[in-house]
């Protein structure tokens, strides 16, 4: 009985399949931490996100509570009327200018948010008109405008509550914010 010839020893084998085991080990090692690393990345973008849009928020909340309270009542000051008209006014929402980045919200929370945005333009636009007629602008008017106050801040204080529940470090800025108000 003949016996077969060995092309490669089988100590040079085993130091083959050890050498590929341990560059293995090596890339899943890598492989791990470079994951780690995205999430972590990641959960912090998200976090700065979190900061960013929580911010707006409150903004938005304070501003429409303090203009609600400071809005006249009365048409007799026509020089006091244009000034609260104007402070009235809020701007653009800023987070709604990338709001692919918030896909860490919920459906509910992002479709709120993006009528908080048509909400506010909205008031803008309202607050526009009446300061472009002034001398014909009811005490109506005002009331409506008032009225319409209402909604940016419910709905900025509901989506507060909801990030402060996704992140309960957020209450104490969240109390704060209502000292300042007196709501609390």
């Amino acid at each position: 009985m003949q016996s077969i010839p060995m092309i490669f020893p089988i100590s040079s084998l085993a130091s083959a399949l050890i050498g590929a085991g341990g560059a293995l080990i090596v890339a899943l090692v890598v492989a791990y931490i470079g994951y780690k690393r995205y999430l972590h990345e990641r959960a912090h973008q998200q976090e700065t996100l979190l900061n960013a849009l929580f911010g707006e928020l409150a903004n938005i909340y304070e501003h429409y509570s303090y203009a609600k309270n400071e809005l006249p009542t009365s048409t007799s000051d026509a020089k006091e009327l244009r000034l609260r008209l104007q402070w009235s006014k809020y701007g653009k929402l800023q987070s709604t200018e990338n709001i692919d980045q918030y896909g860490f919200l919920s459906a509910s929370d992002i479709r709120l948010f993006l009528q908080l945005g048509l909400r506010i333009r909205n008031n803008d636009v309202l607050l526009d008109l009446l300061l472009a007629d002034i001398p014909a602008m009811t005490q109506d008017d005002l009331a409506s405008a008032n009225k319409r106050m209402d909604y940016p801040i419910e709905t900025t204080r509901d989506l507060i509550n909801r990030l402060v529940e996704k992140r309960p470090g957020l209450r104490n800025v969240l109390i704060v914010i209502e000292k300042d108000l007196g709501t609390i």
